[in-house]
């Protein structure tokens, strides 16, 4: 595997991005209070990200660019886009700690995320777009996922099929885990 690495230094705005995102991170609101904040700020760091990498996508809260053959970083579009970060790597670390490989199995690992959710790292997978996947095939694969993951107690806030991947075996896998899971504990959902 690459190193999967990226240096905010190297992007002149990003220093502007994180004082935003401390500020509002700090104030406790939720992800559609946070969906209004930083956009200027988040703007100039893509405008300048755009000409040293790879754009891939986005999505509500995030930008997504290809740091190298094996790794993608997510940069957030906006206030949010950090609080989606940190519940995603919230999330990965949940997943981890089951030590069950077969939830395990079905989510891009996060490779690192930064303290205030400015970026997040994460293996590289083919997204639905790269694959030849029929809309029915990507259909049963989320309801696959889905019921796998119930079995095991573990729900996937944002399972569509836009944020489903596949390994380069052609397994399917979750890349894109940013409202976070639940866990059922006895009869909740917590």
């Amino acid at each position: 595997m690459s190193k999967c690495t990226f240096d905010e230094s190297k992007i002149e705005s990003f220093p502007k991005l994180n004082n935003c995102i401390n500020s509002e991170l700090q104030k406790n609101l939720n992800l559609q209070e946070l969906f209004g904040k930083c956009h200027q700020e988040a703007d100039e760091v893509l405008g300048e990200m755009k000409k040293k990498y790879l754009f891939l996508g986005t999505g509500d809260f995030r930008n997504v660019f290809k740091l190298n053959k094996d790794c993608i970083v997510k940069i957030p579009a906006n206030a949010a886009g950090a609080q989606s970060n940190l519940l995603e790597d919230d999330a990965w670390h949940i997943i981890k700690r089951t030590k069950n490989k077969k939830i395990i199995r079905h989510f891009v690992p996060v490779i690192s995320t930064t303290r205030n959710g400015s970026h997040l790292i994460m293996a590289k997978v083919l997204t639905n777009a790269e694959t030849t996947q029929s809309h029915e095939e990507l259909e049963s694969d989320k309801q696959f996922l889905f019921k796998t993951l119930e079995e095991h107690k573990i729900r996937c806030m944002d399972i569509v099929t836009d944020n489903i991947g596949y390994t380069k075996k052609g397994r399917p896998i979750i890349f894109d885990y940013g409202y976070g899971i639940q866990c059922k504990i006895g009869n909740n959902w917590i």
